[in-house]
């Protein structure tokens, strides 16, 4: 058997993991893949690791290539369903269901087609196979050996401005090459950023990403608060790279801070966003200025 976290091969008696030291015997929800399914022939499913509004994400094992990775499977809550006591096949009832599972399993695509048109991008997670199964569909990705920016700053504390900007810097490039090509992340936060064990921010999640440009029909409203700008909160609202300077700026914010900003519709009542330096954070009033104009309520 595999270690349900660490996905090292262990005797099958044991209930402590040698190498990870965490107890073997968990379960992941009666809605998502058992520990010890196998996909495709060749990944032996793990823990559970992250779900978000379109899929779930699982430690994996390809037992191919015996190394560990991630897997997402399209899961998009409310729309489908699964018991897995019975089965893991996804279930979906109704015609209008049933079209909104298709047309919302073009989103994931995407997903997985960005990851791939950057795959050489080291600060983008590398995406390796593709598949379908369980009435869904896979992508595999590099499993990243680390914490996310929201963890780091719970165990070290908050971070200088010039700190923070130096580890998300080349994140800022690869934005830059992603608007470029037309597309938009728009689901930037601490907890879709990825500090490897290497100290190297890795962007993580692009679920929720679409083009920009020539798209004149509405759009689906996802969000987290306190990170979203105003123009995200409508599904008519015109979204562009300044959506995701407002986000980073936002994740910015709350690294130096330990604070979550304010929601940006509340900003528009009544912007009282307090600046970083009354909050003691290390930032100098050359790049709170900066900062505080990445996160201006209009995005004019």
């Amino acid at each position: 058997m595999y270690c349900p976290h660490c996905m090292k091969q262990i005797a099958d008696n044991l209930t402590i993991c040698p190498y990870c030291k965490q107890d073997v015997r968990i379960e992941n929800s009666p809605f998502q893949l058992p520990i010890e399914t196998i996909l495709a022939g060749r990944y032996y499913v793990g823990k559970a690791i992250g779900q978000g509004g379109f899929g779930i994400t699982y430690v994996c094992c390809d037992l191919k290539l015996q190394m560990r990775v991630a897997i997402k499977e399209y899961f998009p809550q409310g729309i489908v369903g699964r018991i897995s006591t019975y089965s893991t096949q996804l279930t979906v009832s109704g015609e209008e269901q049933r079209t909104l599972f298709a047309a919302q399993k073009e989103r994931f695509l995407l997903e997985a087609r960005i990851l791939a048109e950057f795959a050489g991008d080291s600060h983008i997670v590398r995406i390796s196979d593709i598949f379908s199964e369980n009435n869904t569909t896979y992508i595999v990705m590099e499993y990243v050996e680390g914490i996310t920016l929201e963890e780091y700053v719970k165990q070290h504390g908050t971070m200088s401005f010039s700190a923070v900007f130096r580890m998300l810097k080349p994140i800022m490039n690869t934005l830059s090459a992603i608007h470029e090509k037309g597309l938009i992340h728009r689901d930037i936060s601490p907890a879709n950023i990825i500090i490897s064990s290497k100290g190297e921010a890795k962007l993580l999640d692009f679920g929720a990403a679409r083009n920009y440009i020539g798209q004149e029909q509405s759009i689906s409203v996802i969000l987290k608060p306190g990170y979203a700008p105003f123009e995200q909160y409508s599904s008519h609202g015109s979204q562009g790279p300044w959506t995701d300077i407002y986000a980073l700026c936002a994740t910015i914010y709350k690294t130096i801070t330990d604070v979550v900003p304010k929601n940006s519709v509340e900003r528009m009542k009544n912007d009282d966003l307090v600046y970083p330096t009354y909050l003691k954070a290390d930032i100098s009033e050359m790049e709170e200025a900066v900062l505080m104009r990445g996160m201006a309520v209009q995005s004019e």
